[in-house]
């Protein structure tokens, strides 16, 4: 099983929320989502029952919940059509309900203060919005195998967190690729977050972050 999360976007389980401990997974089960590992066609809106859609980008495609780890309900990953042989790069979109509010400014405090790890190196962090909302934004590169970030790693992995805060949940969106691939795969990363819709409401708290 592929661990698609390493490194943390934040630590509060009963504070954690993008973090390293991995959470039971469960398929979001949304009627007008694709079946997992079928082809949306390019350019085609994806609806998902945890409250977002996005445009399935051009030669990827969708891939089953089994072959994903993520520190959350694991709504959607999506995968280049050379998954696995030639690429291990996927994004994953997942769910955390932590409990309680958190802004975004919170989770990425939190999330760069737990890659001060030897080897990672964190390239960009910023607070943005997302959908209409309030997210951070997390780039971080570090050791792992391409597909995943690992303390032992080889392959020079990049990741790219988009973290949304709504009330007491979080939507994540997490790019893993190896950093060969990393100017494609963020920008098709980015342009699927640019036409993501999200549904919902944040706190004024959380409006606010900054």
């Amino acid at each position: 099983m592929r661990n698609a999360a390493m490194p943390a976007i934040c630590q509060i389980a009963a504070v954690a929320l993008l973090t390293g401990s991995i959470l039971a997974l469960a398929s979001c089960g949304n009627k007008t989502a694709p079946p997992a590992g079928s082809a949306a066609a390019a350019g085609e809106r994806v609806s998902d029952a945890a409250g977002f859609s996005f445009v399935m980008p051009a030669d990827w495609r969708t891939e089953p919940a089994k072959n994903a780890s993520v520190p959350g309900r694991l709504c959607q990953m999506l995968v280049p059509q050379g998954f696995p042989k030639e690429t291990l790069a996927s994004i994953t979109i997942f769910a955390q309900t932590p409990g309680q509010e958190f802004a975004a400014r919170y989770l990425l405090d939190m999330s760069v203060s737990s890659l001060q790890l030897p080897g990672f190196e964190v390239r960009a962090k910023e607070i943005r919005p997302v959908a209409g909302m309030t997210a951070m934004w997390l780039e971080d590169m570090g050791p792992g195998n391409g597909g995943a970030v690992t303390t032992d790693g080889t392959v020079p992995t990049a990741q790219i967190w988009a973290g949304i805060p709504r009330g007491k949940e979080i939507l994540c969106l997490l790019l893993t690729t190896p950093e060969a691939n990393l100017a494609a795969d963020k920008a098709t990363f980015e342009a699927l977050v640019k036409d993501l819709q999200v549904s919902g409401e944040q706190t004024e708290a959380q409006k606010a972050s900054v």
